[in-house]
């Protein structure tokens, strides 16, 4: 594929409309043998979680990193989530999980993102199980958390320039994994609703853009592909144009329109009481 050209656009594929959901459901046995119990004042609290994605080179070696910082240092001994990705459940092969100072750390190993939800569960709750991550003396259990994410594609956006009728973004980070990136089109602050009739797969509101071609797409064929992607989709009354590693989206209808490109992504927490 030459740089700054328009590559071919696959609307049908797999839809990644992958969902992290992370569950500390730890049952809060005090008499259970190696783990700690709950504490409203003494037990560690999840307060922040990022989720980023790598590759080395190949297919074979794709991931996906959780990390989820807690309020104080925390040890997860014998700490074995269970991961289900698309109702099949990871093989404990794929999955690394180091506990360092305050962060915990879970690394999957991925292929192809397809659709399905994921699903991290800590402790055996089906056999009543102990608390997995405790505090650094092992005596006060994590409280249980759901945490829910679109995939990290690695895919990143700049808005380089934003002027009344127009925006203009630059690809600064291309796809680290085989996955979909989001991409959200608003104008004056609304999300432009895509055709129908492209055939592309939405999510909230955003429009799907493959990255089949992770390993071997730079960021000039990434902005050649988002183009293509936003002028199929919202090419009616927007004009969408690629130049290098970046994109302009200009209003055909409106000289006042106020336009952003962006990823779309987000993470819900909430504690399980």
């Amino acid at each position: 594929m030459g740089r700054g050209s328009m590559s071919k656009y696959s609307h049908r594929f797999w839809t990644n409309s992958l969902i992290f959901v992370f569950l500390t459901t730890f049952l809060l046995l005090g008499g259970c043998s190696g783990g700690g119990v709950y504490d409203e004042e003494s037990s560690p609290r999840l307060v922040g979680v990022e989720f980023s994605s790598f590759n080395e080179g190949s297919n074979e070696t794709q991931y996906i990193v959780m990390t989820g910082a807690f309020d104080r240092e925390i040890k997860a001994d014998g700490f074995e989530p269970k991961i289900r990705i698309a109702n099949e459940t990871v093989k404990s092969k794929d999955i690394t999980v180091t506990a360092e100072g305050s962060d915990l750390i879970i690394t999957v190993s991925v292929d192809r993102i397809k659709d399905g939800d994921i699903t991290v569960r800590f402790g055996d709750t089906d056999n009543g199980g102990l608390p997995a991550i405790t505090d650094a003396s092992g005596k006060y259990a994590a409280k249980a958390q759901t945490i829910e994410t679109l995939a990290p594609s690695g895919l990143t956006l700049e808005t380089v320039d934003a002027r009344p009728g127009s925006v203009t973004v630059e690809v600064t980070h291309v796809f680290d994994i085989r996955c979909i990136a989001w991409i959200r089109f608003e104008d004056s602050g609304e999300t432009v609703g895509g055709s129908l009739l492209s055939g592309a797969d939405e999510r909230d509101g955003a429009v799907a853009l493959h990255g089949h071609e992770f390993l071997t797409d730079d960021r000039y064929d990434v902005a050649a592909n988002l183009a293509e992607a936003l002028v199929s989709h919202f090419g009616g009354r927007y004009e969408f144009t690629a130049d290098g590693t970046t994109v302009t989206a200009t209003s055909k209808s409106s000289a006042d329109a106020e336009l952003s490109i962006s990823v779309y992504s987000y993470v819900n927490r909430g504690e399980q009481e």
